[in-house]
């Protein structure tokens, strides 16, 4: 880990994080091929809170160096986790 910025170099990596907002949005890129990550809000698949860039189950996958739209949320914001657990290394998260 490096201020802004962490990077998984193995397999089965995790990254949790608490948050207070409607939409979570990370810059993420993959060193070489395209890497599918699952994510879960709340320890569930997000549903109808999905962002852009993740199905309703808490899939998608990081195929080039951009920001990525994880979470989109409607209603009542409050204090809440995200967690991505990338299946391949070489991931940045930012």
């Amino acid at each position: 880990m490096q201020p802004q910025l962490a990077t998984l170099n193995q397999p089965g990596g995790r990254l949790v994080h608490r948050f207070h907002g409607r939409d979570v949005n990370l810059v993420l890129g993959a060193a070489a091929e395209p890497v599918r990550f699952q994510m879960r809000i709340d320890g569930a698949p997000p549903r109808g809170s999905s962002g852009l860039d993740v199905d309703e189950h808490g899939a998608g996958t990081v195929s080039d160096e951009r920001l990525y739209q994880l979470i989109r949320q409607d209603g009542r914001i409050v204090d809440r986790t995200v967690e991505i657990d990338a299946e391949h290394r070489h991931v940045a998260f930012e």
